[in-house]
């Protein structure tokens, strides 16, 4: 099947633009890419400010039967930071669930965002249930923007790189390698197994101490390792380790005496 591409100047969002043409039957392998949003969202509804010079893609597919809906934004989200890595030599690095950020390299500063996604599940699409995955990044964005969730300073591939990228070009490529992962997992070419190696790889959350707030609670502790439903392993003061599904994470600053 191949994908459809829709390029768009300007929509409230790309992920409810999308969705909703899966729903009704119009798209289901596809992307959608905005030059701004009106009304990006983010994780819990939180707003997004979408501003021209930012890349606003979101991609569906139909989910396969065997393969947990969380492996499909996992894989936007290591496609993304390879891409980065291969075709701008930038290293970009992830923040359990769903945060693009650059992590702070002295003791007295905090680690940066450059972007997030969310997934959406559209459950009475024709046919199959699909996922829509989101993705927002500074790319050209002038970053004197509000500091984002927690206080992370936003920044951009622009302030990174000292040059201005080609968000087409981005949006495109990011794309494609995201369609190749995903037809990889449906057809067993690419293992779960090894999706997670390459997530975890990019993942700045382990080894960090970090702070979660669940619907129920708020944990501290020292952030271990991922486990097989991709929930994450956090090991509290008192040395019992915790299974967090989800949650809102924090990367603690380290102590002096770390």
């Amino acid at each position: 099947m191949q994908p459809q591409w829709f390029k768009l100047d300007s929509v409230h969002s790309t992920n409810v633009f999308l969705r909703e043409k899966v729903r009704v039957g119009e798209a289901s392998l596809a992307a959608a890419w905005a030059l701004e949003q009106h009304a990006g969202r983010g994780r819990l509804g939180r707003t997004w400010l979408s501003p021209e010079g930012g890349l606003y893609l979101s991609l569906s597919c139909p989910v396969h039967p065997s393969l947990s809906p969380t492996l499909y934004s996992v894989a936007v989200g290591v496609a993304a930071a390879e891409v980065l890595h291969e075709e701008y030599t930038t290293d970009i690095w992830l923040k359990w669930p769903n945060d693009f950020i650059l992590p702070c390299k002295e003791k007295n500063e905090s680690d940066t965002k450059m972007g997030g996604i969310l997934a959406e599940y559209v459950l009475d699409a024709p046919q199959a249930p699909h996922v829509v995955v989101g993705l927002g990044m500074n790319v050209n964005t002038q970053v004197a923007l509000p500091e984002g969730d927690h206080g992370l300073r936003p920044t951009s591939l622009q302030e990174l790189t000292g040059t201005s990228l080609s968000v087409d070009m981005l949006a495109e490529t990011i794309g494609h390698r995201v369609f190749v992962m995903w037809e990889a997992l449906s057809s067993g070419h690419l293992r779960q197994f090894d999706l997670v190696l390459r997530w975890k790889e990019k993942l700045n959350t382990l080894g960090r101490r970090v702070r979660v707030q669940t619907p129920s609670e708020t944990i501290e502790g020292l952030a271990r390792d991922i486990a097989s439903n991709l929930a994450l392993i956090l090991e509290d003061e008192h040395g019992t380790q915790r299974t967090i599904q989800t949650g809102d994470c924090v990367h603690l600053r380290p102590t002096s005496s770390e």
